[in-house]
C-alpha cells in the first residue's frame, strides 16, 4: 500500500466558540479523515481583533485554544488549519465574536 502523505487537504471541522467573562474558548476537531493526509502534528490558530495591524498567531497540539483578555464589546476573528510533516492545510471560514 502506498500511502501518499502531503499537507491536509481539508481544514479542521466542528469548531465552537464558548465566551466566559472576558475569556474565549475555541474547539474544533480534526479534518475529515480521507483529507488529513498524514498525522495531525499541530494546529495553527489565528485571533485578531478588529482594528488590530497584526493578527495573534499560535500553533498548538491541543484541539481547543483560550484566549483571555478579551475586551467587553470588541469584535474579534478567529480560523484554525492543521498541520502534518508535509505543511499545513486550509483554514476554516473565520468565525466573529
Amino acid at each position: 500500500m502506498n500511502l501518499q502523505r502531503t499537507r491536509p487537504t481539508g481544514a479542521p471541522t466542528n469548531l465552537n466558540q464558548k465566551k466566559i467573562g472576558t475569556s474565549v474558548l475555541y474547539e474544533w476537531s480534526e479534518p475529515p479523515c480521507g483529507e488529513r493526509n498524514g498525522n495531525i502534528i499541530a494546529y495553527e490558530c489565528v485571533f485578531k481583533m478588529d482594528g488590530q495591524r497584526y493578527p495573534r498567531t499560535d500553533r498548538t497540539t491541543n484541539k481547543k485554544k483560550f484566549y483571555f483578555g478579551v475586551e467587553p464589546g470588541g469584535k474579534y476573528t478567529f480560523k484554525v488549519r492543521a498541520e502534518t510533516t508535509r505543511g499545513r492545510g486550509r483554514y476554516t471560514k473565520t468565525y466573529r465574536l
